[in-house]
């Protein structure tokens, strides 16, 4: 049984983020294409039984965060979560390659060697064979979705993965949206903070030029010199001078 087309178009439509003009939340994404995913790969492979997960690795500028994980039940996002922190799965490897995962019998001698935490505990959940699918931004694997499935008579059939891999496909250029628009608040932030880090040090040169009638070269170099000999940044010192704390 195929999903209906409207549910389709519905789903990508959330996928991208909708049509309104805000920013996306990225753990609110990759719980959507998890349960979505989950909900549609299950109708094309009627009747076997599908999960899926889906994680975001940490920016390249924000490699200190933790991914970020969803699945479409808790213990499938449990055990990816787990993957994550050891670094196995099939879910790793797709993001390691950048290149799709197709069919991975869970209960083979290449599972049990490469994933041997993960694959007995998902084969303890039900789970007899996995795919995992890049979630890619701008041409950068940042993710991946994995699929697992509960009937072990087959691997997952080439229209229900092209559907999951346009799900993937479709949430990447959200994400790679939600980065930008970040970047751009940040970028924003830093810009206005040297513009009125600027602005306190002129008032600050002014300040000493008058006090001590001397040019504001020199006036500059007044600040420079106790910033420096303080260890203290250039623009704190001009405050400080500017409203009458220090005198330089």
């Amino acid at each position: 049984m195929h999903p209906h087309p409207h549910a389709l178009a519905g789903v990508f439509v959330e996928l991208s983020g909708g049509i309104e003009e805000e920013s996306v939340d990225a753990g609110a994404l990759l719980t959507l294409l998890a349960m979505r995913a989950g909900e549609l790969l299950a109708a094309e492979e009627d009747p076997a039984g599908c999960a899926a997960t889906a994680l975001l690795m940490a920016d390249e500028e924000d490699r200190h965060e933790p991914p970020v994980v969803a699945g479409s039940d808790p213990e499938v996002q449990r055990l990816e979560e787990d993957a994550a922190a050891r670094g196995e799965g099939p879910g790793h490897d797709s993001r390691r390659t950048g290149a799709p995962l197709r069919d991975a019998p869970l209960d083979g001698p290449i599972a049990r060697l490469r994933w041997p935490h993960y694959a007995p505990r998902c084969r303890a959940l039900g789970y007899r064979r996995a795919a995992a699918l890049p979630l890619r931004a701008r041409g950068r694997t940042v993710g991946t979705l994995v699929v697992l499935r509960s009937d072990g008579d087959g691997p997952l059939r080439g229209d229900t993965l092209r559907l999951g891999q346009a799900m993937a496909d479709m949430a990447g250029i959200a994400l790679a949206r939600e980065r930008e628009v970040r970047r751009g608040l940040v970028r924003a932030e830093q810009l206005q903070s040297a513009l009125t880090s600027r602005i306190v040090i002129e008032q600050a040169k002014g300040v000493l030029a008058t006090r001590y009638a001397v040019p504001m070269e020199e006036a500059f170099e007044r600040l420079r010199r106790h910033a420096r000999s303080n260890r203290r940044r250039l623009a704190d010192v001009a405050d400080d001078v500017v409203a009458g704390r220090l005198e330089v």
